[in-house]
């Protein structure tokens, strides 16, 4: 499968290129799979989730149980009815301290419900925030998250999606929560970095981390240490984040003028040569 990325940041143009191979490794015909092992694993994953809450909170469960009417209800299918809603709901409930009951997660989706990268992004804010979370397995539609009202933040934070599942779209989830930290913090994770239907890791370094600095002074520093690509994920990226106390109010009114247009081709996966790269670069600089 390839991706092709147009990247703009103010005055200047870049294009990405990522390769990898799709999961049938060019056989031409997609595998059916029983997904014996994966339901296993998902299964082994959904226990070990539901056992973490109700051990290690069993006091606040007791307690979170009881407030159900404090809940604000939000409807996961509204508009796209993708993963964004989640993400959203779930760090500003962390950052305002208000209890939420999210439904009907990814409810337009083909695969509606939780995927293992959503419930990582969920777990990572709970452990930022310290709150108390319930239905947050593999395919659950429904999800309660009460933040905690005097979180104990850490400066240091790592999570492996398992997945080729999208980095950014959890960094996406978590990036609130760590820049409203008091602390400098730093986030590790291991997923996918070049995904589809996901912001590109190339475009996180590339644009939003020199737009943040710019419009916000957000002051972030990400790097990527490992590329992962679908089907097996297994990329590494390093987030880096300095505490403000607010966001001012920016102009984006004025878009510059190009000066420069560059590129990169990146391949990875079996089956794919450098010649391939080759001849994308003649092809864009031909066109260009």
């Amino acid at each position: 499968s390839t991706h092709l990325h147009l990247l703009q940041h103010q005055t200047h143009r870049r294009c990405i290129i990522t390769m990898s191979q799709p999961n049938n490794y060019g056989s031409g015909k997609k595998k059916r799979r029983r997904g014996g092992k994966k339901n296993k694993k998902y299964q082994q994953y959904n226990q070990q989730q539901n056992n973490y809450h109700q051990q290690s909170h069993h006091d606040e469960y007791k307690q979170q149980s009881q407030s159900n009417d404090d809940l604000m209800i939000i409807d996961g299918s509204m508009m796209e009815g993708g993963g964004q809603i989640l993400r959203n709901s779930t760090a500003f409930a962390a950052l305002m301290k208000r209890p939420v009951h999210i439904t009907k997660i990814r409810g337009k989706r083909s695969t509606p419900g939780l995927r293992k990268q959503h419930s990582k992004g969920i777990e990572l804010v709970s452990k930022i925030n310290g709150g108390f979370v319930e239905g947050n397995f593999v395919k659950s539609m429904d999800m309660k998250f009460w933040p905690s009202a005097t979180p104990s933040y850490l400066s240091t934070y790592s999570t492996d999606i398992e997945t080729a599942g999208s980095v950014c779209l959890l960094m996406q989830t978590v990036l609130p929560l760590m820049i409203f930290s008091p602390l400098q913090c730093s986030l590790t994770c291991i997923g996918g970095t070049n995904a589809s239907f996901a912001p590109q890791i190339d475009w996180f370094i590339l644009i939003l981390q020199p737009m943040l600095k710019r419009l916000m002074n957000i002051e972030i520093d990400i790097q990527c240490l490992q590329r992962g690509f679908f089907p097996k994920g297994g990329g590494k990226i390093l987030l880096k984040t300095n505490p403000i106390e607010y966001i001012p109010a920016f102009d984006l009114t004025k878009k510059g003028q190009l000066k420069q247009i560059t590129g990169s081709v990146i391949i990875g996966g079996r089956g794919l040569g450098l010649s391939i790269g080759k001849d994308i670069v003649k092809g864009a600089t031909r066109e260009l």
